[in-house]
């Protein structure tokens, strides 16, 4: 049976190990399903627990610091869905529709996708406006203290530490892949917090 290319890139670089240590399954079982040309991801215990690949391997190269997470994962392009897939990895969350769309649309709230000063993100580094000190960061875009960061590894890894720091119920919904539109009074309280009590729902 022809191995699917897809799920051939879940079993590399570390992923398969990461199925696999999941809810106790032995790496043999997870090898299987892959032979099979199944998705071991699609599991229903593990749905929306899958540690993505690049980051069960350690992918990046920013340390996150006392988070207990890792490093931050490098994007793989320049777009929005880039820095918020390569965010997500770095937080153990999994790129999910729910949770993609839930990032873009709180960044709407924050700033503009462009290049342009003083805020907006790819010149930033920062799309969802952390104020997360440290991780290179070369300047405030404003009297709050947003942080302008100089690559968007750095700005992703800051992002990260924030998100991990002091956000427990976005960060548990993120990794559950349901996304921030749930009407979870914690996450309101939440991106309330965030937001200085601009809002509380993406």
């Amino acid at each position: 049976m022809a191995l699917k290319p897809s799920y051939l890139v879940l079993a590399g670089a570390g992923g398969l190990i990461a199925v696999a240590g999941l809810k106790g399954w032995g790496v043999s079982r997870a090898f299987r399903d892959v032979i099979a040309g199944k998705n071991p991801s699609t599991h229903p215990q593990l749905t929306s627990q899958i540690m993505p690949a690049q980051f069960a391997a350690g992918g990046g190269t920013q340390g996150l610091g006392g988070s207990g997470v890792g490093k931050a994962v490098t994007p793989t392009g320049p777009g929005e869905t880039a820095w918020f897939t390569a965010l997500l990895m770095s937080i153990a969350a999994p790129p999910t529709k729910a949770d993609l769309a839930s990032l873009h649309n709180w960044r709407v709230r924050e700033s503009p996708w462009n290049a342009l000063p003083p805020d907006g993100a790819q010149y930033t580094h920062n799309p969802l406006n952390t104020t997360q000190p440290g991780f290179g960061a070369t300047g405030n875009v404003n009297s709050i203290g947003v942080k302008i960061y100089p690559t968007a590894v750095q700005g992703i890894a800051a992002t990260a530490a924030t998100l991990l720091g002091g956000y427990p119920a976005i960060v548990s919904a993120l990794r559950r892949g349901i996304g921030l539109s749930t009407g979870d009074p914690n996450v309101g309280a939440e991106l309330l917090k965030w937001s200085g009590n601009g809002y509380s729902s993406v």
